[in-house]
């Protein structure tokens, strides 16, 4: 009986352990550790997903790691729980400024003017609002030409114009060094054109500036598995086992890219976890779902994901796995 009372008291309770997480995570960003706060972070909410603190907590590592598009999803998330977070306009609106995407800072500060109506607004605040006042007037008309600029580049790629896509998002980083993705495209372009060490050195490159990005962890991994270096492919696999990506675009980038390693159950955890939640993904997506659902066994999913494949490229006619 002393036994079982000694044992109910060394039980931690699910609460307690999200509460332990939070207050590590929070530690390590006050001391400036950010990627191991937002690991922290992020364990908690695989317990406790709709964490509000938590969420919040997130959401600030992520700004202040600069990966903006990220920390707009962790808030995103946050206001549709609760709204009276009040700072997540703010920030909100300062990521999309660092993203160049000026129409959405504005709906963002608009908001969070209209949510501290009876403070005054801080330098901050008055900063950002010149800094869109600029946009406006033409003191900032790069965005659309940027986002134009990738897609072309992204579109290069895949028919392997891999000279122009380059010099198109070389062009992109010139105006926006902080354009993270362009990093992440530029390396495929290299490494797809065959020059492995310049592709290398540019993931190298952004991690340094933006560490932790998941894009660039999750292709440094695809690089080294296409180059046979097993070692470093196990380094990197054994960090991105651990992570758990909030954003559907990552959560299914992170799925591509275990299948394509040939780690296809925890490929088809997260590709058929986004394919019952209606996620609509690109060739790539359904493709590796339909390899990994029939490596499984799971035959109804492969030949339903298999018909969209279909849809979206008829040329994978007579390429399914079961032929």
């Amino acid at each position: 009986m002393l036994i079982m009372e000694e044992s109910k008291e060394n039980i931690i309770s699910l609460k307690q352990w999200v509460t332990i997480l939070y207050k590590r995570g929070t530690i390590l960003y006050q001391k400036g550790n950010f990627e191991a706060a937002a690991s922290y972070l992020q364990k908690a909410l695989q317990f406790d997903a709709e964490n509000c603190k938590v969420l919040y907590q997130l959401g600030n590592v992520f700004y202040d790691l600069g990966n903006h598009e990220v920390s707009n999803d962790v808030f995103e998330k946050l206001l549709k729980l609760d709204d009276s977070y009040d700072d997540c306009y703010y920030l909100m609106a300062w990521n999309y400024a660092c993203l160049g995407l000026f129409e959405q800072a504005k709906v963002y500060v608009e908001k969070y003017l209209e949510k501290s109506a009876d403070e005054e607004p801080t330098e901050e605040i008055l900063d950002l609002l010149e800094i869109i006042q600029l946009e406006e007037e033409g003191g900032f008309s790069l965005e659309d030409e940027l986002m134009t600029n990738q897609e072309e580049a992204i579109r290069c790629i895949r028919i392997c114009d891999y000279e122009k896509a380059i010099s198109l998002l070389e062009d992109v980083l010139g105006d926006c060094p902080e354009c993270w993705s362009a990093y992440n495209h530029l390396a495929i372009a290299f490494f797809k054109k065959g020059d492995d060490e310049t592709a290398m050195n540019i993931l190298e490159d952004l991690l340094e500036r933006n560490p932790g990005n998941l894009y660039g962890l999750c292709n440094q991994m695809l690089f080294f598995h296409s180059l046979e270096r097993k070692d470093e492919v196990m380094n990197l696999l054994s960090k991105l086992t651990h992570v758990y990506p909030l954003c559907a675009e990552q959560q299914a980038k992170l799925g591509i890219s275990f299948a394509a390693i040939g780690e296809e159950e925890l490929g088809f955890k997260w590709l058929y976890l986004l394919y019952k939640n209606g996620y609509m993904g690109d060739i790539s997506f359904y493709y590796w779902l339909v390899r990994t659902a029939y490596t499984k066994g799971k035959e109804h999913v492969a030949k339903a994901a298999w018909k969209i494949v279909l849809e979206l490229d008829k040329d994978f006619e007579g390429h399914a796995p079961w032929n």
